[in-house]
């Protein structure tokens, strides 16, 4: 005959180990339930960052390559305009003044570029020179304060002697001084960009290479004349503008 008396403390004995492996069983589950909620949480979050940040990559890109075809641009309009206009075909001085008009307005209307220029296969040069955004040309040329564009002529000489003048003007094109030519080792033809614009008849871009003058990383974009293929136009665009504008 069993006692019925021993039932009550078997029940007992097991009722508390049994709880706590209940808890442990409870706790454990929702551990695990936490845990995969987490990770999906995780890989979600991540999928999303993921996303974003590639949104804001190809957005970046986009905007990279809107900078540099806006900055190019520019520069093969310049050249592109530059090359049909017949003030251009000859060196003669007295077409200086309307060579210098139209760089000046071509430079003015363009302001990711640092100077404009044309070269003859005599060795002649005229070049304008953006000089308020480049303090670089300021301190080479020795530029008075008050100087916005400056404009350099290079013309041969009967001795074999180039040589080279320096003409500064303010923001509305008042001439703050002319310096004296001076003889020059300067020969645009020698040049890469020169040679580079006269072999081909559509526009070209050269570099980066150093800028003689300034010392500075610079891409020229040129372009021959049409009805002369020795005379060659080009437009320099810093290193420097492109970095600032991308930072």
């Amino acid at each position: 005959m069993v006692d019925a008396s021993a039932s009550p403390p078997m029940r007992q004995r097991w009722s508390k180990p049994l709880r706590m492996h209940l808890s442990f069983i409870i706790v454990a589950l929702l551990v695990a339930i936490s845990a995969a909620l987490l990770a999906l949480a995780y890989r979600q979050g991540t999928r999303a960052a993921l996303s974003a940040a590639k949104e804001q990559m190809d957005l970046l890109s986009d905007q990279t390559l809107d900078l540099y075809e806006s900055i190019f641009r520019d520069g093969k309009a310049v050249v592109t305009i530059a090359s049909v206009l017949p003030s251009f075909r000859t060196n003669q001085p007295a077409d200086l003044n309307s060579k210098h008009q139209i760089l000046l307005k071509a430079l003015q209307s363009s302001p990711h570029l640092d100077g404009v220029y044309v070269a003859y296969p005599d060795g002649s040069f005229v070049q304008v020179i953006h000089v308020a955004e480049n303090a670089r040309w300021r301190h080479a040329m020795a530029a008075p304060s008050a100087t916005a564009y400056a404009m350099r002529t290079v013309t041969p000489a009967a001795n074999g002697q180039p040589m080279s003048a320096w003409s500064f003007f303010d923001t509305s094109d008042n001439l703050l001084e002319a310096r004296q030519p001076q003889a020059t080792a300067y020969d645009p033809r020698k040049r890469l960009w020169y040679q580079v614009g006269a072999a081909k008849p559509e526009p070209q871009s050269v570099g980066p290479y150093v800028a003689a003058s300034t010392n500075t990383l610079t891409f020229s974009l040129v372009a021959r004349l049409e009805a002369d293929p020795t005379v060659v136009f080009g437009a320099d665009v810093l290193i420097d503008n492109i970095s600032a504008m991308l930072a």
